[in-house]
C-alpha cells in the first residue's frame, strides 16, 4: 500500500512538473514572438521614418559629410590645426568644421569661378572677358569667407573683453568664499551667458576628460586670443605651479583688469574729437553756414541786384 502511494505521488509530481514546464515554455515562446514582433515593428518604423525624411537629410547631407571628412583627411595636419584654431576663435559658427570650411573655400574660390568662366565663355564672344570675370570671382570667393570668419572672431573677441571683468570678480568672490577654482569656473558657467561662459564650459569639459589644469587653461587662451584673458590664465597657471594662494592672484588680476578697462575707455574718449572732425567739417558745418548765412546772402543779392 505504501509503495502504491509513493508511486502515485511520484507520478503526480511528474505530471505537475510537466504541466508547469509546458506552461513556462508556452510563455517563453509567446515572449519570443512578442519580442520578434516588436523588433520587426521597430525596424519597419525606422525604415518608414527614414523613407519619410526629406531627400536632403537622407542623401545630400550624408554625402556632404563624407566629402568633408575625405577633404579633411587629405589636407595637411598643420593646415587643419590652423583652420581649427581660426574656427575656434570665431566660436565655431554654424557648427563649422575644418572639412566643411575647406569645402566652402574650394567651392567659392575654385569650382564656382571655373564654372562661371566656362558659362561666360559660351555667352560672350570674347573669352578673355569671360575669364577676367572668372578671375575676379575667384579672388572674391577666396577672400570673402576669410573676411567673414575674421569679422565674427573680432566681434567675439570684443564680447570676451567686455565679459572679463564681471567674470573675474565672480571668480574672486567664489574663491574667497571657500569654493575651489574649478568650482568657481562652474559658477561662471551657471550664472553667466555668453562666449566666455562657453569657453569656461569647454575648459571644464577638458579637465573632466583627463587634461590637467595647465593644459586646459592654455588651450582656452589659444582659442580666445584675448591678451587680458591670456595674462589672467598665465597668472593662474603660474600660481598653481608655484603654490601661491590663488586668492591674492585673482584680486590683483581683477584690479589690473579694471584699470586696463578704464584706460581703454579714456583712450577711446581721447580719440572721439579726432574721429568726429571729418563729419563735422563735411556735413555739419555746411548746414550751419547755410542756416546762418543763407538769409544774409539772399538779402545781399537782392540789394546789389537792384
Amino acid at each position: 500500500m505504501t509503495q502504491a502511494i509513493a508511486v502515485f505521488a511520484g507520478f503526480s509530481v511528474f505530471f505537475i512538473m510537466q504541466l508547469i514546464l509546458s506552461r513556462l515554455g508556452k510563455d517563453g515562446i509567446r515572449i519570443e514572438e512578442r519580442l520578434e514582433a516588436l523588433a520587426n515593428s521597430c525596424g519597419d518604423d525606422k525604415e518608414n521614418s527614414e523613407l519619410d525624411s526629406p531627400f536632403r537629410e537622407r542623401v545630400i547631407k550624408p554625402a556632404l559629410g563624407r566629402l568633408n571628412r575625405f577633404i579633411e583627411n587629405i589636407t595637411p595636419k598643420r593646415m587643419i590645426k590652423a583652420i581649427g584654431l581660426d574656427i575656434a576663435r570665431a566660436g565655431t559658427p554654424w557648427g563649422m568644421t575644418q572639412g566643411r570650411w575647406i569645402s566652402i573655400r574650394l567651392a567659392t574660390g575654385l569650382i564656382l569661378p571655373i564654372l562661371m568662366g566656362i558659362y561666360l565663355a559660351t555667352v560672350f564672344e570674347n573669352p578673355v572677358k569671360a575669364y577676367s570675370f572668372a578671375l575676379v570671382a575667384m579672388f572674391f570667393g577666396n577672400v570673402f569667407p576669410r573676411v567673414m570668419l575674421s569679422r565674427i572672431a573680432k566681434e567675439r573677441k570684443l564680447q570676451l573683453e567686455h565679459e572679463m571683468p564681471d567674470a573675474l570678480d565672480l571668480i574672486t568672490v567664489c574663491v574667497e568664499a571657500g569654493i575651489s577654482f574649478d568650482g568657481a569656473l562652474g559658477k561662471i558657467v551657471e550664472k553667466m551667458d555668453g562666449p566666455l561662459s562657453e569657453e569656461f564650459k569647454k575648459t571644464i569639459g577638458e579637465m573632466k576628460l583627463g587634461a590637467n589644469r595647465k593644459k586646459a587653461l592654455s588651450n582656452m587662451g589659444d582659442r580666445c586670443d584675448v591678451p587680458e584673458l591670456t595674462a589672467f590664465l598665465a597668472a593662474v597657471i603660474q600660481a598653481d605651479e608655484l603654490g601661491v594662494p590663488i586668492t591674492n592672484v585673482l584680486r590683483v588680476q581683477s584690479v589690473q583688469l579694471r584699470e586696463k578697462r578704464k584706460q581703454k575707455a579714456q583712450e577711446k574718449a581721447m580719440k572721439a574729437p579726432i574721429k568726429i572732425l571729418f563729419p563735422l567739417v563735411m556735413f555739419i558745418f555746411p548746414a550751419i553756414f547755410v542756416v546762418i548765412l543763407g538769409p544774409s546772402v539772399i538779402r545781399l543779392i537782392d540789394i546789389f541786384g537792384r
